[in-house]
């Protein structure tokens, strides 16, 4: 939620699958303090639109 908080967009159940995924990913990297996925994910994601043209994994942002 923290991520929608940031860029004040509704939630969306196709940004919400893409941002699970990357948070589990960022999880088994070891981030695993909530203030830190969230962190993780802005930066994974740094704009809502990135979410609507890349694949549900950071990977295809990197």
């Amino acid at each position: 939620m923290s991520w929608y908080r940031h860029f004040g967009v509704a939630v969306s159940e196709h940004d919400s699958q893409i941002l699970c995924s990357a948070a589990i990913q960022l999880f088994n990297d070891g981030k695993t303090d909530v203030d830190d996925l969230a962190s993780g994910l802005i930066e994974m994601f740094p704009a809502p639109d990135l979410l609507k043209i890349n694949a549900p994994t950071s990977q295809s942002i990197h």
